[in-house]
């Protein structure tokens, strides 16, 4: 089979597009302005675009498993504000934060801090 010569549309954009995303300036563009593959690439600070369109979802690693009141306090006030009230805990030691708003991602981040 021979091969295809040059990148994919993926390949290149994983060559320009810049990994430390400006969740402020994506908040303010419109959703359909963003590339497939702009948001595909949110994955890589741990936010995904869910089925519903202009909704995501971020992870939040928990590390060794351990948290302390105060973490998790936040955590769920971020999820009663952004997140519709809910909070996923999965069995690989993470939290998901759903239904997050792509103007609020900044936010979200800003206040995990």
């Amino acid at each position: 089979m021979a091969q295809k010569k040059g990148l994919t549309q993926f390949e290149k954009d994983k060559l320009e597009i810049d990994p430390n995303f400006d969740f402020r300036k994506i908040g303010e563009t419109p959703l359909d302005a963003l590339t497939t593959n702009q948001i595909g690439m949110f994955k890589w600070t741990g936010i995904y675009h869910q089925l519903q369109k202009g909704y995501f979802m971020m992870r939040v690693r928990i590390s060794g498993g351990l948290i302390t009141s105060s973490q998790l306090s936040a955590v769920g006030r971020l999820a009663k504000k952004y997140g519709q009230n809910e909070l996923c805990i999965t069995t690989r030691e993470t939290f998901q934060l759903h239904w997050l708003r792509r103007e609020d991602l900044a936010d979200v981040i800003e206040e995990l801090k």
